[in-house]
């Protein structure tokens, strides 16, 4: 799974991956499952903890995404991994995590998303998400679309540095 995906990460963090790298995934390994209809495909981490959060993370999202799968079962399903515990992911924070988010609370926020139309996978632009989300683009995603926009780490006050608003 680790072909298809990468994180950029600020200090101890590693993930989960952003929604443009869920797409992608996604969208992947559906046109893979559509190629190879009479046989099975298997997708695989390594054993390392970090990797084996994110890939449950890729393979519930397409549950959801893709098979229409409660989160409910999703979780059950990535859940039933040997070994069965998952570790937490953490803040791009420098030192010790004062909280750490958990696998079953990222499913289920996946399909909230979908449920209230906060997140549309057939007509989710990826490149167009990663473009907002650089730095020189404004650095900023849309939590709830056309009502509450997230950007990341403003500064106290606005100017322009190279022709660009810096927020």
């Amino acid at each position: 799974m680790q072909d298809y995906t990468h994180y950029d990460p600020f200090y101890d963090d590693f993930g989960p991956y952003n929604l443009a790298v869920l797409y992608r995934f996604v969208k992947a390994l559906d046109v893979l499952l559509k190629s190879r209809e009479k046989r099975k495909v298997v997708c695989c981490s390594t054993s390392d903890e970090r990797d084996r959060v994110n890939g449950a993370y890729l393979m519930a999202g397409f549950m959801i995404f893709i098979a229409g799968y409660t989160a409910e079962k999703a979780f059950s399903l990535v859940s039933s991994a040997q070994p069965p515990n998952f570790i937490g992911f953490r803040d791009a924070s420098i030192g010790p995590p004062i909280y750490l988010l958990n696998l079953n609370d990222i499913i289920k926020s996946l399909e909230k998303a979908v449920k209230l139309k906060f997140f549309d996978f057939a007509n989710f632009d990826p490149d167009e998400y990663e473009h907002y989300e650089r730095v020189e683009n404004g650095d900023f995603n849309w939590i709830i679309p056309g009502k509450i926009l997230s950007f990341c780490g403003p500064h106290n006050k606005s100017y322009i540095e190279d022709g660009k608003y810096v927020f």
